[in-house]
């Protein structure tokens, strides 16, 4: 379990090239993650340093000069109804990362096929988080490991825009799956690679499970707070944030393939997602750890203007880290002199003595309640809001009709786990809004329909099922 930025230095890390050393006006050298996602065709970007404000200003005008760019019309003829329509994505994911990136292309429009051997994926006894990863897809079985099942892989590989997996190293390959085998038969298929350490290196066949990525990457000390022991987990940081990357990164090949007509191999393993999401994060030219944002022991804010606060019957939360809502705090809390004090007139003073301003609030909403703190700052005009006490997404899953008219939630009375609601789409397009494609598939229950498709005869398919090259559900 390390501290946040302490990985940069690790022996992973250092192989596949992911620390990478910027010059800083501030720190000198600084020690910083590289892009997470890698492409092998399509190269990398060329990482500079941030820029000073207003560093480009000269080439605005040389900017907008610029043609506007328009976007190629599909080539179809057919009209575009969801953002992916047309693109078929094979998920051969198991457990949660991957298959998450898959769900989100499928909420998308895409044709997203889950295939599944004849064991299923490992988390199907989970139902949460399988219809979570797993809905709106359409899953078959088929058995790689015979002739004919591989042969009706490469056939469904030819029909595929998008290959998706995240198998440990060398195990694709093996089953032939590889980025190799497959595009020798679609030339400009898009092969995302979602493993855990990278395809390559000495932590490589390692395993990648919650919370383990999190301790490595340091978000296990970054949640615990300035001084604590790490806490036992960060929710969500290897599954979620390894599949939005994987999103993105499938995203970034379709385009550069719609202008270049290439396809292209991409990589993104969780250890790069993690490094992405603590990012904040960065080594000095000594190679210790600047902190981006740290939480205090107490675990309730980064700086004492930007901070949960206890009052008489309850919680409050300020945010009044600006010069005028500083000035605004400091008119509520009755102390409009601290606007001038030489400790707090500027950001940077404010947040170098933040515990100073803690002293000095903690008591003064102690002596309120919650209503009384929340209409002395809002009328004052610094930022302040009562901290709910419960939990609002049970009851917004449960009772807003209007989230339900609106596809932000779904109603599946029908899941392979029951009567279900879950959160719905979340990424909105005016014009091309997302699907609702139903949920989770049973194991097997679209395997008869793709062979189909792909040209297969009842009596062929009757022989795979009987032969135990596929399955299908009853």
């Amino acid at each position: 379990v390390l501290r946040p930025a302490e990985v940069l230095l690790d022996e992973q890390v250092e192989f596949v090239g992911q620390r990478i050393e910027i010059k800083d006006d501030d720190y000198g050298t600084i020690h910083q993650a590289a892009p997470a996602i890698r492409f092998r065709q399509a190269g990398a970007v060329t990482v500079t340093p941030a820029p000073k404000v207003g560093k480009n200003n000269s080439e605005l005008d040389s900017l907008l000069a610029r043609p506007k760019k328009t976007a190629p019309l599909p080539t179809t003829g057919k009209k575009v109804t969801h953002p992916l329509d047309g693109i078929r994505i094979l998920d051969f994911s198991s457990f949660f990362a991957c298959g998450y990136a898959g769900r989100m292309m499928s909420d998308l429009g895409a044709d997203v096929i889950k295939i599944e051997t004849p064991a299923g994926d490992q988390m199907r006894p989970l139902p949460d988080p399988f219809e979570g990863c797993q809905r709106g897809k359409r899953g078959i079985v088929v058995n790689l490991k015979t002739p004919e099942g591989l042969e009706i892989i490469k056939k469904l590989v030819a029909t595929a825009d998008v290959v998706m997996h995240n198998m440990r190293p060398g195990k694709a390959e093996k089953l032939g799956i590889g980025y190799d085998a497959l595009s020798a038969i679609k030339p400009d298929l898009i092969y995302a690679y979602l493993p855990g350490y990278g395809s390559t290196g000495p932590k490589s066949k390692l395993k990648s499970f919650a919370p383990l990525v999190s301790g490595f990457c340091g978000l296990l000390y970054e949640g615990a707070g300035k001084g604590n022991a790490p806490i036992p987990s960060v929710y969500g940081n290897e599954d979620y944030n390894n599949g939005f990357l994987g999103t993105v990164g499938v995203l970034m090949a379709l385009e550069n393939r719609a202008k270049t007509g290439k396809g292209d191999y991409l990589e993104c393993p969780q250890v790069h997602s993690s490094l992405f999401t603590s990012s904040e994060h960065f080594l000095d030219s000594n190679r210790e750890t600047v902190y981006g944002l740290r939480m205090d022991k107490d675990q309730m804010s980064f700086n004492a203007l930007d901070r949960l606060y206890q009052t008489k019957d309850g919680w409050i939360c300020i945010s009044c880290c600006s010069n005028d809502r500083f000035a605004a705090l400091c008119q509520a809390i009755s102390q409009p002199e601290l606007v001038n004090d030489p400790c707090f007139d500027t950001p940077r003073n404010r947040s170098a003595n933040s515990e100073a301003l803690a002293e000095i609030l903690q008591p003064f909403f102690a002596g309120l309640s919650k209503a009384e703190a929340f209409s002395r700052l809002d009328n004052a005009g610094a930022a302040i809001e009562i901290a709910a006490d419960n939990h609002w997404l049970p009851s917004f899953i449960k009772d807003e009709k209007w989230a339900e008219d609106t596809n932000r939630i779904f109603d599946q009375p029908t899941s392979i786990h029951g009567h279900i609601r879950e959160i719905g789409l979340f990424t909105r397009l005016s014009k091309t809004p997302g699907a609702r494609k139903g949920t989770a598939p049973k194991l097997g229950e679209h395997t008869c329909e793709v062979l189909r498709e792909l040209g297969y005869s009842e009596e062929q398919i009757t022989d795979f099922i009987s032969g135990r090259q596929v399955m299908a559900a009853e």
